[in-house]
């Protein structure tokens, strides 16, 4: 049997949140339904960024019924704040 209509993945939102007075950049991944779904939070390690080889993993939870927020870091990627690369766990936190 095929999936179900309801968890082909759509197009992801690109979305913005507030973090600390910072916008945080980030892709939200649903499934093609109305229903309520539970949603897994994603971020790239090693200083990579929500365009760094999460679609994937991001897709594959959407088909399985699950809703996927991928996001930067505040200093990475697309999300705000300065100085880029600083590791500053206090802060990041």
């Amino acid at each position: 049997m095929g999936k179900s209509l309801n968890n082909v993945p759509q197009a992801p939102l690109d979305v913005q949140f507030n973090s600390n007075g910072m916008k945080c950049s980030a892709y939200l991944y649903r499934p093609a339904t109305e229903a309520t779904t539970p949603i897994i939070v994603m971020a790239h390690g090693l200083g990579g960024t929500r365009r760094m080889r999460l679609t994937a993993f991001a897709e594959r939870f959407v088909a399985e019924g699950y809703a996927c927020l991928v996001f930067d870091y505040r200093y990475f990627g697309d999300s705000e704040g300065q100085p880029r690369q600083l590791l500053d766990i206090k802060s990041q936190l």
